[in-house]
């Protein structure tokens, strides 16, 4: 297998598990894989089937701002962290404060490291950095 063969074969194989990932009767479902398989065209086939609220959970920062982009409005996106965080502000648990804190985006840790070494305010470091999706959505920044 190599080549246009060897692709087509891969392929095939990854639209045969999407497949079953989608029919399977299972209520939870995971997507276990790594960069540029098609884990968004996955997510994507799997949130437009059936009704009801969905969630699409990951560990990785950068892979919830693209499943913000890339998926729309299919489904609610959040890092597993963020997304246990605001269970707990929403629901409260024995022993966790309403007031945990969490980790600061990218651009506010620049900006404010670039505000410390100049010695004065700094707006125009971060241009372009995104703010930490999950963090807004959840209403917590």
């Amino acid at each position: 297998m190599d080549g246009i063969d060897g692709d087509e074969a891969l392929y095939a194989e990854r639209d045969r598990l999407v497949r079953e990932l989608v029919e399977s009767a299972a209520h939870l479902k995971v997507i276990v894989a790594g960069p540029g398989t098609g884990k968004t065209r996955a997510f994507r086939e799997l949130l437009t089937t059936g009704a009801g609220d969905k969630i699409a959970l990951t560990f990785i920062n950068n892979l919830v701002i693209a499943l913000h982009r890339d998926l729309g409005d299919l489904a609610q996106v959040q890092t597993l962290h963020g997304f246990a965080r605001a269970l707990l502000h929403r629901h409260g648990a024995h022993g966790a404060s309403q007031g945990c804190d969490y980790y600061p985006s990218l651009a506010e840790i620049l900006r404010a490291d670039a505000t410390i070494v100049l010695g004065r305010a700094v707006d125009c470091c971060c241009r372009g950095l995104p703010a930490t999706p999950q963090v807004q959505s959840a209403g917590f920044g």
